[in-house]
């Protein structure tokens, strides 16, 4: 959890945690929970398409060989 998405992930929690001076996961129940929410989806290919619909992947004016 040093890198990539699961780094980000960690990175602002521990943010949240310092400035509200609060543990964000009280126990492991806790952590589970909100760790499965957001990184194994129950419609995995539906939490996909969503992403890929977003402004991020357009290329706009790039040619595709760019």
């Amino acid at each position: 959890m040093k890198t990539g998405h699961a780094g980000h992930w960690a990175i602002c929690k521990f943010k949240h945690e310092a400035k509200s001076g609060h543990l964000h996961f009280l126990g492991w129940t806790d952590f589970e929970e909100e760790f499965q929410k957001d990184f194994m989806p129950l419609d995995s290919e539906t939490t996909t398409v969503n992403v890929l619909e977003t402004m991020a992947y357009f290329q706009g004016k790039w040619m595709v060989n760019n």
